[in-house]
């Protein structure tokens, strides 16, 4: 029931749909034919369809809706479930997979980033030229590219 949820609440929620992009399979790295197992009884499976369906008791329907049709078939009336908090992937919860790949990717892109900055600080130091890593002829008047680069570059703007 909606009146259950006050507007602030529907605005956050609204504003955490729009912040992360809805689940698919690629994002979380598994492929096509994988086989997810479900949570609540890992007896049962589905398996992967394409980056955002599953094949479940020989119909092909979303992640959440495979979720449901367990759930009624244990005899549990939800009235809502989340498709990737209740499957699972070799052992792995599907959010909680999806949240430590985004982790990993957000490390890796700090890490780069910061690799890059060391290296522009130590080129710096070094007195080499940004563009071509040869000796930096205007660094003592904090050009950050030699002479002859900057040359070049102004005669490919004009």
């Amino acid at each position: 029931d909606d009146s259950l949820i006050s507007e602030q609440e529907k605005v956050a929620i609204e504003e955490i749909k729009k912040r992360r992009p809805n689940f698919n399979f690629s994002m979380v790295k598994i492929k096509s034919g994988s086989v997810l197992t479900f949570s609540l009884d890992e007896a049962i499976t589905c398996k992967v369809y394409d980056s955002k369906k599953v094949e479940f008791n020989g119909e092909i329907v979303s992640l959440s809706d495979a979720a449901m049709k367990v759930l009624k078939l244990k005899g549990l009336n939800w009235k809502a479930v989340s498709g990737p908090g209740i499957w699972m992937y070799e052992g792995e919860n599907l959010y909680e997979r999806r949240i430590r790949m985004e982790r990993e990717e957000e490390e890796k892109t700090q890490r780069d980033e910061q690799e890059a900055e060391d290296h522009v600080s130590e080129m710096w130091n070094e007195g080499l030229c940004l563009s071509c890593s040869e000796h930096n002829d205007r660094k003592s008047q904090g050009f950050r590219i030699c002479s002859s680069c900057d040359r070049k570059s102004n005669a490919e703007s004009n």
